[in-house]
């Protein structure tokens, strides 16, 4: 049986958190960034309750910025105050996830449970296009 709560081994939860400043998507994905500086390729599992679509439009730099360098970025919104979409937006492909219930079931935790062990921490990038030179005979 799959949980969120089976999870609990697997996924490594760092916090930080300035009282001076609220917390914020932004935040937490360039703390993430500073974990993992010279790290291999991780999965990151964002959990959100609540969304400020100014911070969402922030965080893409960020989150473009952790796909990049390998590290595959999974979001989970939780509850009904939360953008999916926007949240979306920054998970790597076909690892976004919400639930109206802050009580997921097990087939949400199997969900997230393959899409971790399926991250294969490979950068995402662009093949580039071959370059060719002619000379004159």
């Amino acid at each position: 049986m799959y949980t969120l709560r089976a999870l609990q081994d697997t996924i490594q939860v760092s916090t930080t958190r300035d009282p001076s400043k609220p917390p914020t998507i932004t935040r937490a994905l360039s703390f993430a960034m500073l974990m993992l500086t010279h790290k291999e390729p991780s999965a990151v599992v964002l959990l959100s309750a609540s969304s400020n679509k100014t911070d969402l439009q922030g965080a893409v730099m960020a989150a473009n910025e952790m796909k990049q360098k390998g590290h595959t970025l999974i979001t989970l919104g939780l509850g009904t105050t939360v953008d999916n979409t926007d949240l979306g937006n920054l998970a790597s492909p076909s690892s976004a996830f919400s639930s109206q219930s802050f009580a997921p079931g097990a087939a949400l935790g199997k969900s997230l449970t393959v899409a971790i062990c399926n991250s294969n921490g490979q950068p995402t990038t662009t093949t580039p296009a071959p370059q060719t030179t002619t000379t004159k005979s």
